[in-house]
């Protein structure tokens, strides 16, 4: 009979030494606990992403939940997938210009979605407008047909859109747009095209509690100006239209 040794497997991910209690058992079969590899290779980020799914998997075919203790891998295994940890430690992780600069394209334009929500939903219609290009679109679809009425050429028309809603149907209330699930369809230097969900609620004096105004998807087409990224079109595409 030889020892092994298994680990506690504990709720959460990560490797901490005091996040696992591991005790010797009599067994078969001799187990390498994970920690040991860390002790190895713990010091080269990918290679605790790979132990960590490694020990998620469990190479066992038994769930792993709180409490229950469970081998990792046996020898064998560990030593089959120990030269690509070892490959993977020592490979040199390059980031190029191209993709640092969609990594920051990405944060800004999300920023300027928000910005959308924010500018619209406080009334500031001469912000909004500012989001937008000189020659911008902006129009609804709903059934499949664009709605009549909604479509505005130009940054000007959007601003005086915007400010009559404000002071208009809107005045009585408070809207927030909860924009979700944001995804890139197209991304380069200077363009890109975006979708997210969309989520409008309204809320008044006499409503008490927000209610859902409207839902869809908002289809963005961007470009990269002398004043940051700003919308040239903006689809919302309606899940219900009254």
């Amino acid at each position: 009979m030889g020892t092994s040794i298994v680990r506690r497997c504990l709720p959460g991910a990560g490797y901490r030494s005091d996040r696992y209690a591991a005790r010797k058992i009599t067994s078969e079969k001799c187990w390498v606990n994970c920690d040991v590899a860390l002790g190895l290779l713990g010091n080269y980020p990918i290679c605790r992403i790979v132990l960590t799914a490694i020990e998620r998997l469990g190479w066992t075919n038994r769930k792993c939940t709180s409490n229950e203790e469970l081998p990792v891998m046996t020898p064998k295994r560990f030593i089959n997938v120990l030269p690509i940890l070892l490959a993977l430690s020592i490979a040199p992780l390059t980031v190029t210009a191209q993709d640092l600069t969609h990594l920051q394209a990405r944060l800004e334009i999300a920023e300027q979605l928000t910005q959308y929500s924010y500018r619209w939903d406080s009334k500031d219609a001469k912000g909004f407008a500012e989001l937008f290009t000189d020659d911008a679109v902006i129009e609804r679809w709903g059934n499949g047909e664009l709605i009549r009425g909604s479509r505005r050429f130009g940054r000007q028309a959007i601003y005086e859109y915007a400010k009559t809603s404000h002071e208009g149907r809107l005045s009585d209330r408070q809207t927030r747009h909860h924009m979700s699930g944001l995804i890139f369809i197209e991304l380069s230097e200077n363009t890109a095209v975006t979708e997210n969900m969309g989520l409008i609620t309204h809320q008044t004096a006499d409503s008490g509690t927000p209610f859902i105004s409207g839902s869809g998807i908002y289809r963005n087409h961007w470009k990269k100006t002398l004043n940051g990224w700003q919308l040239t079109k903006r689809v919302l595409f309606s899940d219900r239209v009254n």
